[in-house]
């Protein structure tokens, strides 16, 4: 279709405080229609008043049914920001062949089982405001946010993976029975929602992201981090030979879901950690700073930490409140405290590290040495 593109806004004085300064954004493309594949670019430069115009430009590119709508608006009637929206009726497929760059918000759905893909970077030369993608699967490279913008991803599919995010306090949330994978190096720093389906992370999260897994979902752990904290009450799950460090930002948080798996899980940051569920992890659990309470739900199974776990406190508090106590394969203590009930254990070690201090004020009981 024919287009045009926007006049540059005229360089005006600012004095006058009323907005002087004409300009905006020019729109290419023409009217809808529908063929195998459907074009559309939005262009834009803005005028004198400071950073109300498009920056950059989005070139969509769409394989269709014909069911297809693309529309594009002022966000909030501010002049120069656009919201993208393309959403399909039936499950057909949405591909973005080139990068995305500028001040948009994006929005994307398809039916149940279509797939949107990004082949190229998201916001690499300018960090966009938000993106909302609901689909059967999904797949990008990188997503570069604007400070405080947020990720929604919506999937019912298991192929969708996501190289990494950032941006300043930006924030993920991932729902739909789907599993998203985040494979690379992740810097975003606000928080991390699981509320349905599994998020695995084979790459690293930021040290500063406050995770949530609601009740039935999943946070799948493959790749040795650490992250700002832990609550909710869905699944963790450990991979061998890795651990979770958890605590970081220093906040206290409540998780009565169930950790599992036979990786390794560490208290850090100087905040509190209360664990009050069933949990079938088999590694280790080091409490190296703060407190790790253990409070077993409903107060009469003491099983909070796996039969066959190890604990080991060295450098912060562990806090027995189980009602009839704890029992773990082997209990090590080099420094730090030991508050509570009672804890049974197979081994257990008493070792402080030289110049610091072990206190044991609960009753410890086992046949090891």
């Amino acid at each position: 279709g024919n287009g045009s593109t926007g006049q540059d806004g005229i360089n005006v004085g600012s004095g006058d405080g009323g907005g002087s300064g004409g300009g905006g954004g020019g729109k290419v493309g023409g009217a809808s229609q529908t063929p195998v594949q459907v074009s559309r670019e939005y262009y834009g430069k803005g005028g004198y008043r400071g950073s109300n115009g498009v920056v950059g430009s989005v070139s969509v590119s769409e394989v269709t049914d014909g069911n297809t709508s693309v529309t594009a608006s002022s966000a909030n009637g501010r002049d120069g920001t656009i919201v993208l929206t393309i959403s399909t009726i039936n499950a057909s497929s949405i591909s973005f062949g080139s990068t995305i760059d500028g001040n948009y918000t994006l929005s994307t759905t398809t039916g149940s089982g279509g797939q949107v893909t990004f082949t190229g970077a998201t916001g690499g030369g300018t960090a966009i405001n938000g993106l909302t993608v609901s689909a059967g699967d999904f797949d990008t490279s990188t997503i570069a946010l604007q400070n405080s913008a947020a990720v929604s991803i919506t999937i019912t599919g298991t192929s969708s993976d996501v190289a990494a995010i950032s941006g300043t306090s930006a924030t993920l949330t991932k729902a739909g029975t789907g599993t998203l994978t985040l494979t690379g190096a992740n810097t975003y720093s606000g928080a991390t929602t699981i509320n349905a389906g599994t998020l695995k992370a084979t790459g690293t999260l930021s040290d500063s992201t406050a995770i949530t897994v609601s009740g039935g979902a999943t946070y799948d752990f493959d790749a040795t981090d650490t992250v700002g904290s832990i609550q909710g009450a869905g699944t963790i799950n450990i991979a061998s030979s890795q651990t979770l460090s958890a605590g970081n930002d220093n906040s206290t948080t409540d998780f009565s879901g169930v950790i599992e798996g036979a990786g390794a899980f560490t208290k850090v940051g100087s905040g509190s950690l209360t664990l009050t569920g069933d949990n079938t992890s088999t590694g280790t659990y080091t409490v190296s700073a703060g407190t790790l309470v253990l409070n077993d739900a409903d107060g009469t199974t003491g099983t909070v930490i796996a039969d066959t776990a190890n604990v080991t406190v060295d450098g912060g508090d562990l806090s027995l409140l189980d009602t009839s106590g704890e029992t773990v394969a082997t209990f090590t203590v080099t420094q730090g405290n030991v508050t509570g009930t009672f804890l049974t254990a197979s081994s257990y070690v008493f070792n402080p590290d030289t110049g610091e201090t072990a206190t044991v004020g609960s009753v410890i009981s086992g046949s090891g040495g």
